[in-house]
């Protein structure tokens, strides 16, 4: 199942914030909240663990993807971004 199944893409952002490189499928909500911080399943039928064989964990690639996912989770999807978003939405009501 992917995020985008079950009501929202929170659980990509709970793995970006956790630190995690993430895969997801290839949607436009999808690409726009992972930034770039993991990698793509282009459709239901690509097999995971096809996708996952292809990454090396051990990579620095797949760590330079996990942290720059943490910093995105933290600076886009963190509470005093969020915060600062309703303010500016309900100040300039």
């Amino acid at each position: 199942m992917f995020a985008g199944e079950i009501g929202g893409i929170h659980p990509a952002d709970e793995g970006m914030a956790a630190g995690n490189a993430i895969l997801y499928l290839h949607t436009a909500a999808n690409r726009a909240t992972a930034r770039d911080c993991g990698h793509s399943v282009s459709s239901r039928g690509e097999r995971l663990g096809e996708k996952a064989g292809t990454i090396d964990c051990r990579s620095l690639r797949i760590e330079e993807l996990a942290q720059q996912a943490q910093t995105v989770a933290r600076n886009v999807y963190g509470w005093d971004e969020v915060v600062d978003q309703y303010e500016a939405l309900f100040v300039g009501c």
